[in-house]
């Protein structure tokens, strides 16, 4: 009786998979296969007006960009009506982005991925540039290259870092990045500096030992010729002014 049974077990157990599993390798093909559904794909056209909406971003403005689809772009659906694209809410629409394409007409959105590589003047370390270096026009690769991949802060104009020291060291073909430059130093310490005192309807000036290093913008301790400390900003090279309100 038990063998019986077993048997009539077995054999239940046995239609069961016999059911299910070409419904789950179904489900699988269709999972599986979806990325060689047909797509209709982007026409000239498409792809035209989408480079128009990315030359348009803000972050694009006066660049010379090259935008490059995926073999494989194409839309799920077919679009009836003229198709519309968008940038996406981000700062900087370099390298691998998403544009947003829209239809009306049958309703529907999808993301269209792309490259955006981007074109410019680049600046670059002409060598290993050490910590507090100042830069000089020798220290400078300037270029006409691809600057895609280049971090946001690049320099991209040579007027904005001659003369900036860097406050980190930079390798050879290293960028040049705003954030790591600060202005040289127009004031050193224990060098003498001119003191400027503004205030309303009056003016005075002096004479003092800075005994900090300073930039122009900087704020730096200057010790006046009776022993006094001042704290003023530096204006010019050796001149430090103190506004009093």
């Amino acid at each position: 009786m038990a063998d019986s049974h077993l048997r009539t077990l077995r054999t239940a157990v046995l239609c069961v998979l016999t059911l299910a599993l070409p419904q789950v390798a179904w489900a699988q093909r269709a999972l599986i296969g979806s990325e060689s559904l047909e797509r209709f794909p982007l026409t000239v056209q498409d792809q035209k007006r989408a480079q128009a909406v990315i030359a348009s971003h803000p972050s694009l403005r006066g660049q010379t960009i090259q935008v490059e689809f995926p073999p494989n772009a194409g839309l799920r659906t077919k679009c009836e009506q003229t198709l519309l694209f968008e940038n996406p809410k981000r700062d900087r629409m370099w390298g691998n982005v998403q544009v947003m394409a829209r239809c009306d007409k049958p309703s529907f959105s999808a993301s269209i991925p792309l490259r955006v590589r981007v074109f410019g003047q680049t600046i670059r370390a002409a060598r290993y540039l050490p910590t507090g270096a100042r830069l000089g026009r020798d220290d400078l690769v300037v270029e006409q290259a691809e600057m895609t991949d280049a971090p946001a802060d690049a320099a991209v104009r040579v007027e904005d870092v001659l003369g900036q020291t860097i406050s980190q060291s930079i390798s050879a073909r290293g960028w040049i990045r705003l954030n790591s430059l600060k202005q040289a130093s127009v004031i050193q310490a224990r060098a003498p500096v001119r003191v400027q005192i503004k205030g309303p309807g009056f003016q005075a000036s002096g004479e003092g030992i800075a005994l900090t290093d300073g930039a122009i913008g900087d704020t730096v301790t200057v010790r006046l010729s009776d022993g006094g400390r001042v704290s003023g900003r530096v204006v010019g090279p050796g001149e430090v002014e103190i506004t009093v309100k």
